[in-house]
């Protein structure tokens, strides 16, 4: 708890790097199937190929991915599907950027929980800190991006980080459109 709690509140500083998203989602993708996933959850992955290397903190958004891939096998403590996928897209000011959605088929969130989400020591989970999705949330910000959460109750929920992509040339553009 202490250690969550620091990470969260001193300062720090991203180790920007060129790396290709679908990448850290593989190897986060990997790590989680290595630590034993339930039998009763499908993990699958969507991963789109047009996704062109991009700055980011490796670690630390492997942690966010981690994370969050954590959350949503926790939320199905009866099995589901799992999915993971990003693909390259335009956010609400017409930007490119790239997503990474983790959905899950499991309780989904209610209104009360959704609203208090992202609060530090916020938590529905008897062993949890409240610090994991804030930190996450706090990463992708760090990033420039966003992360934004979709649920239905009983029915799943998705995550979804944005992470702004490097500004395209006029050529990139066009062949994105088609």
């Amino acid at each position: 708890v202490v250690r969550q709690f620091l990470d969260y509140a001193r300062p720090f500083e991203l180790d920007l790097r060129p790396e290709h998203l679908n990448a850290i989602v593989t190897h986060v993708i990997t790590v989680v199937r290595a630590s034993r996933v339930p039998d009763s959850i499908e993990l699958t992955a969507d991963l789109a190929g047009d996704l062109p290397m991009m700055p980011v903190d490796t670690t630390r958004l492997s942690q966010v991915l981690l994370n969050l891939l954590q959350n949503a096998i926790q939320a199905m403590p009866d099995g589901g599907l799992l999915t993971v996928e990003t693909r390259k897209t335009r956010d609400r000011h017409g930007e490119f950027v790239a997503e990474v959605t983790i959905r899950d088929t499991g309780h989904g969130i209610d209104e009360e929980a959704m609203e208090k989400l992202f609060i530090p020591f916020f938590t529905t989970k008897q062993s949890g800190t409240g610090l994991g999705l804030s930190i996450c949330q706090r990463i992708v910000q760090a990033h420039g991006g966003d992360l934004d959460v979709q649920s239905v109750v009983d029915f799943g929920a998705s995550f979804i980080v944005r992470l702004p992509l490097p500004e395209l040339t006029e050529e990139r553009i066009e062949e994105a459109a088609k």
